[in-house]
């Protein structure tokens, strides 16, 4: 092979290999701490406009018969790198779980086709119908709880329709509602997240990265030099062996 091919080439394919591979950030792990969160009934009956009351129960029934269903606002305007992964991490108190009926019951997270802003304590129009909206929304994750959930930390792992959710609300609020989704139908008593408040741990934990750096326009150069370098290289190369050739007759 000859030497100006064995000493260009691998510089070539080096510059190549490093142009295909963008370079990376480091990624994160984010905590953002819940701007709001409060309960609402089917009736549109809430304790989201007090800000000073953040139980944030689901289940029941009531005095009334009705069932609990729940609210958490977070403030992603500190948030600009793309989310990865994420957990929405709740505190569940000691006795927060009961269930009659069953062993384990199912909390769903789902997201709420509204405006994340309305679910400030200061901005709560006078009637919106946020337990309907719940049974509507996308579904971001579950969990199964049962008595050994008392007195620990609820993890909600986000599925992809949750972690697209985050992305498109970075730089602003986002909300999600949730609910026990197991036996829905049925009316017998079961309850979580029972006797809780804004003291409470509820935090969503995310793990972000940057995108992707782009390389700087003097690797481009370097590449687009060693082109015409390579063959005056050979050009060289092989006017040298036409002047030895040349000799030897």
């Amino acid at each position: 092979m000859k030497s100006w091919f064995r000493s260009v080439v691998p510089l070539l394919l080096s510059c190549l290999f490093m142009l295909s591979v963008p370079s990376q950030a480091l990624s994160a792990t984010v905590e953002v701490f819940a701007t709001a969160s409060g309960w609402v009934l089917p009736n549109g009956d809430t304790n989201g406009r007090d800000p000073l009351t953040s139980n944030y129960i689901v289940g029941g029934p009531d005095s009334r018969g009705m069932f609990y269903r729940n609210f958490f606002v977070f403030d992603l305007t500190g948030v600009a790198d793309e989310v990865q992964s994420a957990t929405l991490r709740l505190m569940n108190p000691v006795n927060g779980f009961y269930s009659r009926d069953s062993a384990s019951e199912t909390y769903t997270v789902r997201s709420l086709p509204t405006d994340p802003s309305n679910l400030l304590p200061d901005n709560w129009p006078l009637y919106l119908p946020l337990w309907q909206m719940i049974s509507t929304g996308t579904t971001l994750g579950n969990v199964t709880v049962t008595n050994a959930s008392n007195g620990t930390i609820v993890d909600i792992v986000f599925n992809q329709a949750g972690i697209d959710l985050l992305n498109t609300s970075l730089g602003g609020y986002v909300a999600f509602g949730g609910l026990l989704s197991s036996n829905a139908d049925l009316a017998y008593p079961r309850q979580l997240f029972a006797n809780s408040g804004g003291g409470l741990y509820r935090a969503l934990v995310m793990d972000t990265a940057p995108a992707p750096v782009p390389l700087p326009p003097s690797l481009f150069l370097l590449l687009g030099g060693l082109v015409p370098f390579a063959l005056m290289r050979k050009q060289a190369i092989g006017s040298k062996q036409k002047m030895v050739t040349s000799r030897k007759w």
